[in-house]
Order: C-alpha cells, then structure tokens, then sequence
C-alpha cells in the first residue's frame, strides 16, 4: 500500500507525516530531519503529497492547536503495525490525561501485564506516532524521565509544555 509524505513548518520545527487515504501511519518529532525520518520507512512505498490531503490538513491543524496550549487530545484515525502486546500499550498510552504521566509498570498493570513494563518500554519505543499517541508522558517509576525517540529535553519540554497550557 502507498503512503504519502507530508511535510509542515510547525511552530517547534518541520514535522513529516506518513499516510494513506485514511490513516497516519506516522509522524516525526519536531525537528527531525527528514532524511532520518525516512530511513525508518525505507521499505515502504511512499509519494511526495503534492496537493495536502485534507488528513494532513487536519493533522498539522491540531498539531499547531496542540503546540499553542488549545488542544489536549487529538481526532484523527491513526494506524500502525504492531504486535497485539503493542497495540494494547499504545492504546493505553492514548488514555494519559494530557498534563499527566504513568509509569511503565502503571502502563503494564493496565493492560493486565503487571510484570511486563520492560516489554511496555519497547512497545514505547516502537511508536510511530509520537505526540497523537502520547509516549512522552511515560516515566520511570521513581518519577525520572526517562527513554525518548526525541531525547530526554524534548520530553521535558512537551511536559512542561502541557503543565503551562492547563495553567492557562
């Protein structure tokens, strides 16, 4: 199946966005170069967007919401390939309030896996939608920050970020 790359100028730096006609099947961090971003992908088909599709127009729509304090959750149909073990996580990860966090043992005790954080900090990793699907809101269990695609002062930054638009 092709997808499509989208690219946008957010107000964090450029994000790219890989999609089908219906679905995200992924999204960089900010800042990502988009040869990096690309090279995780390299098996699939992918197409230059020419013309924005109105899924990548809502996409970089409620991502800028999201990067200006309006938006704490998002609407937009995602999908992604993953074990059921996987998929069990990421859903889980999509129930974190915005502003809030879990560890990796609350996300296992979650979805009835209590000795399984391990396996939940890979699942983490393997998010192809970082952001939409919320992985920088799990922490370790002492409350340290901990494992992220973006790095430990991204992470920081989008939590904060999160803190100060509640405040608003």
């Amino acid at each position: 199946m092709p997808y499509y790359l989208a690219q946008h100028q957010s107000a964090w730096g450029p994000v790219f966005l890989l999609h089908d006609q219906n679905s995200i099947f992924a999204l960089s961090l900010p800042g990502t170069d988009k040869q990096d971003f690309l090279a995780r992908y390299k098996k699939e088909i992918i197409t230059q967007e020419t013309t924005p599709s109105n899924l990548s127009q809502k996409c970089f729509f409620q991502l800028d919401e999201y990067f200006s304090g309006k938006r704490q959750s998002f609407d937009l149909v995602t999908q992604q390939a993953g074990t059921a073990f996987q998929q069990k996580v990421w859903r889980a990860l999509t129930k974190i309030p915005h502003a809030s966090t879990a560890s990796y043992k609350d996300i296992a005790e979650k979805i009835k896996h209590p000795k399984a954080y391990r396996a939940v900090g890979m699942a983490n990793n393997k998010n192809n939608i970082p952001i939409i699907i919320p992985c920088h809101r799990v922490i370790g269990h002492n409350k340290k920050l901990v494992g992220f695609a973006g790095g430990l002062a991204l992470k920081q930054k989008l939590l904060r970020h999160e803190q100060d638009a509640c405040l608003v």
